[in-house]
């Protein structure tokens, strides 16, 4: 239960969640690995669970002179991680969400945990939500709808990974159907354009679809593709 100090010096400190923490982090430090003539190749980023950094709001490329905001959650759920993820599944529909599962949803019948999030997002049936009152201030993505929260995040992202694709930043993979992307193995002189490329792979594999740190995750792609874009 102690708390736990993340790569870039600090510190997570949330009751029981500090030990999912150990290992929910993203094992790299970003002020050491984001420089000028950065060498990178297809794993640069951080590990693949960096939600300790996304739920403290911390962790990701930071440009100067751009405000960086944070979502409540840290603070506002019990035991940062535990009390979403472990919600009371004898309270729900059965033993694939919540406990010892950790699952927020069951993908066969389609259950999940949303009515844990009730005490701050009432009207919340799942966890791609809008606000109770729809206002062109929502629409993040800025493809001129307001959207749930997880379908404007990934419009935000995607913005982000055509941006870079486009920078040749990214690499792309096609297999069937399916595509991926991963960082492009070159040397990246501007350390600015290489925090971009972090911030993607960051969010990426957080894995939450914003859900984690909604505000946090929009600050550092919208500042990445500012400076991408003007760059």
């Amino acid at each position: 239960d102690g708390p736990y100090t993340l790569k870039n010096g600090v510190v997570f400190d949330h009751g029981k969640a500090n030990l999912c923490v150990n290992c929910h982090h993203s094992r790299a430090n970003v002020t050491t690995e984001v420089v000028d003539n950065k060498v990178m190749t297809s794993r640069f980023g951080p590990h693949y669970g960096p939600q300790g950094e996304m739920i403290q709001g911390t962790g990701g490329y930071q440009f100067a002179g751009y405000t960086y905001t944070s979502s409540g959650h840290a603070a506002a759920v019990r035991d940062g991680c535990i009390g979403c993820h472990m919600g009371n599944q004898q309270a729900h529909d059965g033993y694939k969400i919540g406990g010892h599962s950790w699952n927020m949803v069951d993908e066969e019948t389609g259950a999940n945990l949303v009515k844990w999030c009730d005490d701050c997002h009432s009207k919340a049936t799942s966890y791609d939500f809008k606000e109770d009152t729809v206002v062109a201030v929502y629409d993040f993505d800025k493809d001129g709808t307001v959207e749930g929260y997880q379908t404007e995040f990934e419009g935000m992202l995607d913005s982000l990974r055509t941006v870079l694709y486009g920078k040749s930043l990214l690499t792309r993979t096609i297999t069937g159907t399916d595509t991926t992307y991963a960082p492009k193995s070159t040397t990246v002189a501007d350390k600015n354009m290489a925090g971009a490329v972090w911030n993607w792979a960051m969010l990426h594999n957080d894995r939450s679809e914003g859900i984690h740190n909604f505000k946090y995750a929009k600050d550092l792609i919208w500042s990445a593709i500012l400076y991408v874009n003007t760059h």
